[in-house]
């Protein structure tokens, strides 16, 4: 049986001289010697492999953790055409032809898959939900299951489009403004009476001690809002506050 030399040979090609003294290596060569004298360095290496995991070592990862959110937020109390219609009139897109592109014989009906596949193309998919979806879904489905895209559309366009327009030539239309798309640009927190009244109180304590140091905020919001758009992160807002000499508003850690 092979995986066996003599002791002068195994003590002559060890590898770890360096790092073991010459008694731990004629102790380790009595362990695995057999009955003829030979080391048996095949069962060593059983022994040490054993106990050496081949295996690859884990991917580091960061399990997520989000703190509890039990805010009501506006857009949850608005439906999912609302929603929709506020992304088409922002994004100037048109519904209409997108749909006939999966109806040829322009019944005016298509599939569930298909009207996802036109919230993708107009590149409204990522605003719309699961949740959204489905609830916007079984309000234009008929029995056989298909979706009736012309209610929808019209639902979708009488914020912006008048229909049959061109039989009274003086009736007048009014533009979309800022309020129809309200609903997809914000999302704020819906706060309780008590919530509103400790906020009113709040506010105006600042508002108090602003008109009585002469604080000037605005400069140090525009120093964090770097991209001018009027928005910046709740860690800049603390940051602001206190440097302004209102340390009562630094959140609690």
């Amino acid at each position: 049986m092979g995986g066996k030399v003599a002791k002068n040979q195994f003590i002559r090609k060890f590898p770890f001289k360096k790092e073991m003294p010459k008694e731990d290596i004629e102790l380790l060569a009595d362990k695995y010697m057999t009955e003829q004298g030979d080391i048996h360095f095949m069962a060593m290496h059983i022994d040490i492999s054993e106990v050496t995991s081949h295996e690859a070592p884990p991917f580091p990862r960061s399990s997520l953790i989000l703190k509890p959110d039990h805010s009501e937020w506006s857009q949850s109390r608005i439906t999912a055409v609302d929603k929709i219609r506020s992304k088409a009139v922002g994004k100037r897109v048109r519904l209409y032809e997108r749909f006939q592109d999966f109806d040829p014989l322009r019944k005016g009906f298509c599939t569930a898959s298909q009207v996802k596949t036109v919230f993708t193309i107009l590149n409204l998919a990522k605003d719309i939900g699961r949740v959204d979806f489905e609830q916007l879904i079984p309000m234009y489905t008929r029995d056989d299951g298909l979706f009736c895209y012309k209610d929808f559309r019209a639902d979708v366009d009488q914020e912006f489009c008048v229909p049959n327009l061109e039989r009274d030539p003086l009736a007048q239309t009014s533009m979309p403004d800022a309020s129809s798309t309200m609903a997809a640009r914000r999302n704020k927190v819906q706060r309780t009476h008590d919530r509103l009244a400790q906020w009113n109180l709040l506010k105006d304590k600042i508002r108090s001690k602003i008109k009585k140091h002469r604080i000037n905020l605005l400069p140090a919001f525009k120093d964090m809002d770097k991209t001018n758009n009027g928005h910046i992160s709740v860690n800049q807002f603390y940051r602001v506050m206190f440097a302004n000499g209102f340390p009562s508003l630094v959140r609690k850690k």
